[in-house]
């Protein structure tokens, strides 16, 4: 039985170490959204002092701002000064990370996240926001959209993660409740910070086209219809005056290859 205890030995080790580098992947992913939050909420971008562990930590498990909030933390400036400012953070933050596509922030979540953009939608499933592996990954927009301004469907991906950062937060969105209390997202792609209302949140399957960018003015407002009527809540939102939609899609597991949704449209930039 001597061959029996060593296969349980090894097995158990091999799930000790597993769970170690799982652990570590939190831990570093935390401290790299950390400090991405710091200069992106910093009113200052050039240089500042670094902020303690407590003070990391503190901005790390404070809870979410809400839309208005979110728009009194913004200084008041000048259309000039506030464009040179989004683009001074946007040139910061891309010196993290070149792929750098703009920040997403939802009210009434801890969803407060730099987007990026790879070459393709399989780079960031398993590497964070400095690049390098991480199980957690990062939020990432889809290859395909140009995010010029004139995506008709903007798709941004993100886990579900069992520590409840990344798109851990989407999941709020099942219930009715918070579907009706919490509608607005912010996304600031250094060009304009744009105001989306979700009117749409669903599961489905990899088998539906929720995530295509290119459409016909015909095929967007079949499109639009669609992703209106599979939404588990209603909404009071008149699907036609839909222009753009931002899409935010991550993990579910009410079956094999099950996704949840959640859709908004824009109503302010």
């Amino acid at each position: 039985m001597k061959w029996l205890d060593r296969i349980a030995a090894l097995a158990l080790s091999i799930s000790i170490l597993a769970m170690t580098m799982i652990y570590s992947d939190y831990a570093e992913n935390k401290r790299i959204m950390n400090d991405a939050r710091l200069k992106f909420h910093s009113e200052e971008t050039s240089a500042q002092s670094e902020p303690s562990a407590a003070e990391n930590e503190n901005l790390m498990d404070a809870p979410s701002l809400s839309l208005e909030k979110m728009e009194e933390s913004e200084p008041v400036l000048e259309k000039a000064s506030l464009n040179a400012a989004q683009t001074e953070k946007f040139d910061e933050m891309r010196s993290v990370n070149p792929d750098y596509a703009g920040w997403l922030c939802i009210s009434g979540t801890n969803v407060d996240y730099p987007v990026v953009k790879g070459k393709d939608n399989k780079f960031y499933l398993d590497h964070g926001f400095e690049m390098e592996p991480n199980v957690a990954g990062a939020i990432f927009m889809d290859y395909r959209n140009k995010n010029d301004g004139t995506d008709k469907n903007i798709v941004i991906y993100g886990h579900n993660m069992k520590n409840g950062t990344m798109f851990k937060g989407l999941m709020s969105y099942k219930r009715t409740g918070f579907f009706d209390d919490n509608r607005f997202i912010v996304f600031n792609d250094g060009r304009e910070k744009s105001i989306w209302e979700i009117f749409s949140a669903y599961v489905t399957d990899t088998g539906f086209n929720y995530i295509r960018t290119e459409f016909t003015d015909l095929q967007f407002d079949v499109f639009v219809r669609g992703i209106s009527k599979k939404s588990m809540h209603k909404s009071d939102g008149n699907t036609e005056s839909i222009d753009a939609v931002l899409t935010l899609s991550t993990c579910s597991y009410e079956f094999d290859d099950a996704r949840f949704v959640v859709h908004a449209r824009k109503v302010e930039s």
